[in-house]
């Protein structure tokens, strides 16, 4: 693991959305990774609940029967200044598999 992935929360921070002045207020919204190539319409995410995300294909899953990891890179999520606070306060009390 490259030592600037460790203990880094930023990407928590799209939960924070609302929180920015100016911008409209998001019922919903749709985290790409800046590495994704969008080829088609992204509207059909928006009538995913909350948190859907991709699932992680290349996840070691020998060590869990938990329910498959995902993949950040792509979520829809509800902004809420609440959540961003509550995974914050326990992000270090959930384990990673990716010691990220």
């Amino acid at each position: 693991v490259f030592p600037s992935f460790t203990d880094n929360y930023t990407i928590l921070r799209i939960w924070q959305l609302n929180e920015i002045p100016g911008l409209p207020q998001f019922s919903k919204a749709v985290y790409l990774d800046g590495d994704m190539l969008v080829l088609q319409s992204l509207d059909p995410l928006c009538a995913l609940p909350e948190l859907s995300a991709a699932q992680d294909l290349g996840a070691d899953r020998s060590w869990t029967t938990a329910a498959p990891e995902f993949n950040a890179g792509l979520m829809v999520f509800k902004p809420s200044g609440d959540t961003f606070d509550f995974m914050m306060q326990n992000a270090g009390a959930v384990p990673s598999t990716s010691e990220g």
